[in-house]
């Protein structure tokens, strides 16, 4: 949710103002949606699973917010990582979601922060089918902060025929329109597939100049098809030309105030747009003949001045936005904002400017473009130096067999998409598509960068990095992970990883504990998530994530009926307010008779300590998702070792300790809102876990500073070609 660059331009992500959604929409988040569900006739319901959260649209029972839960959390050396259940956003829902999210931010040095990104489909493999299909992303959703980063710029050209990144001089700089999102589809520059980009886009500071912009153009209706409320949208084109009018086809919208008339401009319902910093009110004014069907504003040029002119005076009123030249067929309102932060103010002003009340003619309203500084930069104008930038590395596509089919190993294609928004929120996302599919038991690994410099460094680092960016389809053969051992004590039990990447064995100085189950931190096959759930002071462990919420007369992974609701946060036996949480233990059989004995039972972390040992905390244990090359299995229960330990008398192995370093997951507290640091947080109401990334540089990691740096091949700093797949270098 938050960006740092202390050296630079300060927060480079977007403020939380989107009524009932904080930390939801204005973040760095994945996104995993069901095409053959979403708004589909059945349920007629939108299937988004978000990473971040839920939108608070469901009465009494979102009153407080419900964040993706977190269910496990690493930090070390450089590196953090994270796992959270993916929640579908638009709630009431009658989905489920088998959907699990994993990212690790790596901070590289040099204003580097390595992403990586993943999407575990946790379905049993007998479910598989369209209904719980994965098959459209985004990876990710994410932004910018526009008021501090409002011109887009990406270099021309694709597939290595890049041109040189082009910005100091003002007439002739690299930038991407920058319509509203809800206008963005279908602009080439604003939604286009990653193998005709450089691989990266990068926001930069408002003192970069750029002369060239064109008035927003006007929108037409088809004089063929009247307006109507049953075709609001499709009576409409977005510009026609002259010809087109005089030929009598259309009918081009023109702003005007009759004789005798004021504005009467006014409020619109609250509505704001912020720019550079500053929110301001959105009215809406009566300046245009009734007829028109609903059109959004094409307000593409971020460095561009726009204003409106009275023609019979020349007098201009400078405009921030217009939001729509129309909506309503019926009435004469455009929707826009001018620059007075207070409402009042803002209304006064315009029914000032355009009030023609004792005028006895039409007065004549035009749009045009007023001078900028871009026009005559001054002599010391060095943007290189004086602007900074934000820059999503995403690779030009080539692990596509769509974009590649010679080289792609993955189906489908990606693009990248951004657009504005009311909100001080330039929206950026990558999206995964046509052919993109995450079964069960299969997981997506896209591996990306962010980073924060001045303007003038920002094509040396982007070209080094795009060859660095990796995207992989793993199986549940592909992963080694370590043996996670659950042990029983009475109604408690405990769940103990080994303490070293893949290791076979665990340990429990527990002479009352026995062994309950045992099973990976990773996928594998015939295997599935096992969860312990708690409501109040119930608990359950099972492979059902919904195992204590509200009944929704279905079975997981399926879903509600048509009608239904599911309700994952929300308690089967609570009421609106109450909330579970969550705890991963492993992967496990689910056929293992002694995981299923502690369907009821409470976790416990003290239940293997020594009688003589001092209380600890619950430990805390980050499941693994990132593979590598297969190696053999051990057996998913095995006896007790017959080895001796360190400490014959006090403590118990499932076997003999292998001489693997040992690589300790940390402990995390739990929290109810966003931290101010980079942590992961445990199970808790909220189930938030959140991340604030530093741009700042650092003194000891070199670029490509590695997860596990002895898995890299090279020896020299500032190799980021060194990298090895994340195949070969992660356990």
């Amino acid at each position: 949710y938050s960006h740092y660059a202390p050296d630079l331009h300060g927060e480079s992500f977007p403020p939380q103002a989107h009524p009932g959604a904080p930390w939801v929409d204005e973040v760095q988040q994945t996104v995993s949606v069901n095409l053959r569900l979403n708004n589909r006739p059945l349920h007629g319901r939108p299937y988004f699973v978000h990473q971040a959260g839920v939108y608070q649209r469901d009465g009494l029972y979102t009153n407080v917010p419900f964040w993706g839960p977190s269910l496990a959390g690493h930090c070390g050396g450089n590196s953090c990582s994270f796992a959270s259940w993916g929640t579908h956003a638009h709630v009431p829902t009658p989905f489920t979601s088998p959907v699990l999210f994993l990212t690790r931010y790596t901070n590289c040095g040099r204003g580097v922060i390595e992403m990586t990104q993943a999407v575990h489909n946790f379905a049993s493999p007998e479910s598989a089918g369209p209904n719980v299909d994965q098959n459209y992303f985004n990876v990710g959703w994410g932004g910018v902060r526009t008021g501090t980063l409002p011109i887009a710029l990406e270099k021309k050209g694709a597939g290595g025929n890049e041109t040189t990144l082009s910005y100091a001089d003002p007439k002739d700089v690299h930038t991407l329109g920058q319509c509203p999102w809800s206008a963005s589809q279908g602009r080439q520059d604003q939604m286009v597939d990653l193998n005709k980009t450089p691989g990266y886009t990068s926001f930069v500071t408002p003192g970069l100049l750029v002369d060239g912009a064109a008035p927003p153009e006007l929108p037409c209706r088809k004089n063929a098809v009247p307006c109507s409320a049953d075709n609001g949208a499709t009576c409409m084109v977005d510009s026609c030309s002259d010809a087109d009018v005089d030929a009598g086809t259309h009918t081009r919208l023109s702003l005007r105030v009759e004789a005798g008339a004021s504005p009467n401009c006014r409020d619109h319902f609250g509505m704001t747009f912020a720019k550079n910093g500053v929110t301001y009110p959105i009215i809406k004014c009566h300046l245009r003949d009734a007829g028109f069907g609903r059109n959004t504003a094409r307000f593409c040029e971020p460095w561009s001045r726009v204003g409106f002119r009275r023609n019979d005076t020349g007098a201009v009123l400078e405009v921030a936005t217009v939001k729509h030249w129309s909506w309503r067929w019926q009435d004469e309102d455009i929707f826009f904002a001018v620059y007075e932060e207070d409402l009042d103010e803002a209304i006064a002003a315009s029914n000032s400017f355009f009030d023609n009340a004792n005028g006895t003619s039409r007065l004549d309203v035009e749009v045009v473009l007023l001078s900028s500084d871009a026009m005559a930069p001054p002599d010391d104008y060095d943007p290189g130096a004086t602007e900074s930038a934000f820059t999503y590395v995403y690779g030009r596509g080539g692990s596509y067999a769509s974009v590649n089919p010679d080289t792609g190993h993955v189906a489908g294609s990606s693009r990248r998409r951004l657009g504005t928004s009311d909100r001080d929120y330039t929206v950026f996302t990558v999206n995964w598509l046509a052919g993109a599919k995450v079964g069960p038991g299969e997981t997506y690994v896209n591996r990306g960068y962010v980073f924060a410099s001045e303007l003038g460094a920002v094509e040396s680092i982007g070209d080094e990095l795009v060859e660095n960016v990796y995207v992989d389809k793993i199986q549940e053969v592909d992963y080694d992970g370590r043996r996670i051992d659950l042990y029983t004590s009475g109604g408690n039990f405990v769940a103990v990883p080994s303490s070293y990447a893949k290791g076979r064995s665990t340990e429990c100085a527990s002479s009352s504990a026995s062994l309950a189950c045992s099973g990976s931190s990773v996928p594998r096959p015939n295997a599935a998530a096992l969860f312990y759930v708690t409501c109040g002071e119930r608990t359950h462990v099972g492979f059902d994530p919904y195992g204590l919420a509200p009944d929704f007369e279905g079975d997981f992974p399926g879903h509600a009926p048509p009608g239904g609701t599911v309700r994952a946060y929300a308690c089967r036996d609570g009421d609106a307010s109450s909330r579970p949480t969550w705890r991963l233990l492993g992967f496990f059989r689910r056929d293992d008779a002694g995981c299923g004995k502690l369907t009821n039972a409470t976790y416990v972390g003290t239940v293997c300590e020594s009688p003589s040992s001092s209380p600890t905390s619950d430990p805390s244990w980050s499941p693994s998702l990132s593979p590598v090359t297969p190696a053999a299995e051990s057996s998913d229960t095995k006896p007790l070792s017959q080895s001796p330990s360190h400490s014959p008398s006090e403590t118990r192995s499932t076997e003999s300790p292998s001489k693997e370093p040992r690589s300790n997951p940390t402990a995390s507290s739990p929290s109810s809102s966003p931290s101010s640091g980079l942590q992961s947080e445990g199970p808790s109401q909220s189930g938030r876990s959140s991340t604030r990334l530093s741009s700042a540089p650092a003194t000891t990691e070199p670029l490509n500073s590695p997860i596990e740096s002895a898995q890299l091949t090279g020896s020299g700093e500032g190799t980021p070609s060194s990298y090895k797949p994340l195949r070969e270098r992660i356990h």
